[in-house]
């Protein structure tokens, strides 16, 4: 049987998944500090900490919250993703119109919820024999290519 968390350890468990100011996961040393009021030395906070997390129902409880946290996250991305599109859609159907204003809300919330990626190419044009050097010292590199094979005349592959 699991041994039930103290309010204390309840809320060390908080701070260290992220689920007290800010949401943004503390220290465990920083979460001890503020869970139990500890003003004690830097070492035997850290000392106190680690000793806490070792603790079974402890380091259950604190990777159960994240992951509860971490699947909220998700949902939320999902649940943004499916008003940005059906707004969208709607404003482009002509169900519904949309002020300057509101069309830029949504693509701020498309951007935050994950909907653009921001995609960066290489288009930096080479020559033929630039392309060929790179690729037959990339395959020397992977031991793809014997002496002889480096000397197989590729003059006629069209690139």
């Amino acid at each position: 049987m699991s041994e039930k968390l103290t309010g204390k350890q309840r809320r060390f468990c908080e701070l260290v998944a992220g689920l007290g100011k800010g949401s943004i996961p503390l220290s465990q040393a920083d979460a001890y500090r503020e869970a139990y009021g500890s003003k004690g030395n830097s070492q035997t906070v850290r000392n106190e900490a680690s000793r806490l997390m070792k603790l079974p129902h402890v380091s259950q409880t604190v990777k159960a919250m994240i992951e509860k946290k971490q699947s909220l996250n998700l949902a939320r991305a999902v649940s943004s993703q499916e008003l940005v599109t059906r707004t969208l859609r709607d404003h482009i159907t002509g169900t519904i119109s949309l002020e300057p204003t509101q069309v830029t809300s949504l693509s701020i919330l498309a951007k935050v919820s994950g909907m653009y990626v921001n995609k960066i190419e290489d288009v930096t044009e080479r020559s033929s024999n630039d392309i060929e050097a790179d690729l037959k010292r990339k395959l020397s590199e992977l031991a793809l290519l014997t002496d002889e094979d480096s000397d197989v005349d590729v003059s006629g592959v069209t690139h």
